[in-house]
């Protein structure tokens, strides 16, 4: 059976979602308060592409390698139009941003696990309005032996 890719958008502005820091000692959360907003918008427009495609879930089963396509596109300032199209080299990170779009994809049960994700470009940019692209579909055909020349000069002698 071959599964289609699933895309959907969320418009909005993309919110990291942060590790806990430890701090003198004590676990402190770092989290922002507007992510659970964030992550209820790509969980909404997540189930409603779900349930319009009508597939059994999850989308992808255990040991599935599934690719994640992100574009996380950040509001130009008015006074920096120039900006538009150009990559979004500021903070919020692109793994935390990342890790609670994989996070809410779990729940929404398009895959098992997050570990099953192998493979999908991340891309943060400017553009005239705030939002959340995403396309999932299976990693297929790229199962293949590992190349022992990956690496500039040969592996090294400790790897062998």
């Amino acid at each position: 059976m071959t599964i289609e890719p699933l895309t959907f958008s969320v418009f909005g502005t993309p919110r990291p979602q942060q590790r806990p820091r430890k701090v003198r000692g004590r676990w402190v959360s770092t989290t922002n308060p507007k992510l659970q907003l964030w992550r209820d918008a790509i969980e909404r427009a997540c189930k409603l592409a779900l349930a319009n495609r009508g597939d059994p879930l999850p989308l992808f089963g255990r040991g599935q390698a599934v690719s994640v396509s992100l574009r996380f596109t950040f509001a130009a300032p008015a006074s920096a139009p120039e900006r538009i199209g150009t990559d979004h080299t500021q903070k919020p990170d692109a793994d935390n941003l990342t890790k609670a779009c994989w996070d809410v994809l779990e729940l929404c049960r398009v895959f098992v696990n997050d570990s099953q994700v192998s493979r999908g470009p991340v891309e943060k940019v400017w553009g005239t309005r705030a939002g959340l692209s995403v396309e999932i579909a299976p990693a297929v055909g790229r199962n293949r032996p590992p190349e022992r020349d990956m690496l500039v000069g040969g592996v090294p002698g400790w790897l062998d």
